[in-house]
């Protein structure tokens, strides 16, 4: 099977000495081989494009993200499903801080874990799921210069990494509509309530999830993430998947992400 996916979001966090906003789009491409009927392996490229800025610093920070990956759908027993993924990136970064200008790059590895398992009572399913998530970045070194006046202000910046460890826990409901008739295999409204505990978030510039850490700002913890979307299924075998979700973290940092996918069998 052969797919497209693409997702665009926004975040925002006012209540803290930051004052951060920002916005992220991306869109993905990837082919798949199913090995069984319930296990299947792939391969994804990837493009992500963002611009996160700081009122209060006042910084500007925009970032064009190229890269590819594989990732794993495996059955471990009793229709528990494991999937797990590894990605690089690399990053495109243009910085504005105060009036200054500098250019980077950027190196993402993720490395990211999912399980999940389906209950179904009657044309109704809940889908418990546990997700585990490592990304490491190394960024290069840099300088910031002023256009007008070029050595006379601005500063060496050094190469640096940033490690984010994020684990999630929640489930996903929702009710079969149809199945297995006409035109549709299945027809599924979903939604879902996830919790987000990121146990892991050093580093001076945060790139991978576009959010500036600096001054005072304080890197969020735990949140939530709300969700809502619809899965069909055809039964010429290709699928559609559209999501739309809200997350809030405990240091205020909330926004929004809606995506969309299609597959196709080939």
């Amino acid at each position: 099977m052969s797919g497209c996916r693409a997702a665009t979001s926004t975040f925002d966090n006012n209540t803290t000495d930051a004052d951060l906003s920002g916005r992220v789009g991306w869109i993905s491409v990837g082919a798949s081989y199913r090995l069984a009927p319930k296990a299947e392996v792939g391969v994804i490229g990837r493009y992500r494009s963002g611009a996160v800025s700081s009122q209060a610093v006042p910084a500007k920070l925009d970032a064009d993200m190229y890269g590819g990956g594989i990732y794993a759908v495996l059955p471990i027993f009793s229709e528990l499903r494991l999937r797990a993924g590894a990605l690089y990136e690399r990053g495109d970064n243009h910085i504005n801080i105060q009036r200054t200008f500098g250019t980077f790059d950027t190196d993402h590895w993720t490395f990211e874990a999912l399980l999940d398992k389906r209950f179904s009572f009657d044309n109704v399913w809940l889908e418990p799921e546990a997700g585990l998530l490592y990304m490491h970045i190394d960024r290069s070194n840099y300088a910031t210069s002023c256009p007008i006046l070029p050595g006379a202000c601005g500063q060496q910046t050094g190469a640096g990494t940033v490690e984010l460890g994020r684990a999630t826990y929640g489930a996903r409901f929702g009710i079969a509509i149809a199945s297995a008739t006409g035109e549709f295999r299945s027809i599924e409204p979903f939604a879902s309530v996830k919790g987000i505990w990121e146990f892991e978030n050093e580093g001076d510039l945060e790139i991978g999830s576009l959010r500036v850490v600096a001054g005072t700002y304080e890197a969020p913890t735990h949140g939530v993430d709300l969700g809502a979307g619809l899965n069909v299924a055809f039964s010429s075998g290709a699928v559609l998947a559209l999501g739309a979700n809200y997350f809030v973290y405990d240091n205020d940092l909330e926004g929004w992400y809606l995506s969309g996918g299609l597959g196709v069998p080939f």
